[in-house]
């Protein structure tokens, strides 16, 4: 499990900031109509990762989308493409 108090080892990244890019991951989820557990795989992993490393400011989006990319390899039957993935971290 995540570390409760892992973002005390972070250096740019806030609660404020991890609350920006869950939020963000709701929307694709919501876009998409994944199923409810994929979403929270997502964040379970986005803890975790967080939890092992420290993140820039820069790359924490792409933390986020490669959580969810790995979230949905285990639930979804019909997941978006990796060219949809990239295409919304550019909005």
């Amino acid at each position: 499990m995540p570390n409760p108090d892992y973002m005390k080892s972070q250096t740019e990244i806030t609660w404020e900031i991890r609350e920006v890019i869950v939020d963000w991951l709701l929307q694709v989820h919501l876009r998409y109509h994944m199923l409810p557990e994929t979403l929270w795989i997502a964040v379970n992993i986005f803890d975790r990762f967080l939890t092992k490393r420290s993140v820039s400011l820069g790359k924490v989006q792409l933390v986020g989308v490669v959580a969810l990319f790995i979230a949905v390899k285990y639930e979804e039957i019909l997941a978006p493409t990796i060219d949809e993935f990239v295409a919304l971290t550019k909005s």
